[in-house]
């Protein structure tokens, strides 16, 4: 599976703990070459958690299809 096109569609917040660690619930077109395998072609509801360490100016992101 390769990613073709992506974007957000949608976003709103789900569950904060700080600007550190926060979920949001994102809507994704997505778009593939080859199987989508988990995903969906086209719209895709995930809940996408964002935690930053200590220290990192970068997220590490956890992606789920539930809370």
């Amino acid at each position: 599976m390769i990613l073709k096109t992506g974007t957000v569609i949608s976003y709103q917040p789900y569950h904060w703990v700080s600007s550190s660690q926060f979920t949001l619930l994102v809507t994704l077109d997505l778009h593939f070459t080859g199987s989508p395998g988990a995903w969906n072609v086209g719209n895709n509801d995930r809940f996408i958690t964002f935690f930053r360490p200590a220290g990192q100016d970068r997220y590490l992101l956890q992606f789920a299809t539930g809370p």
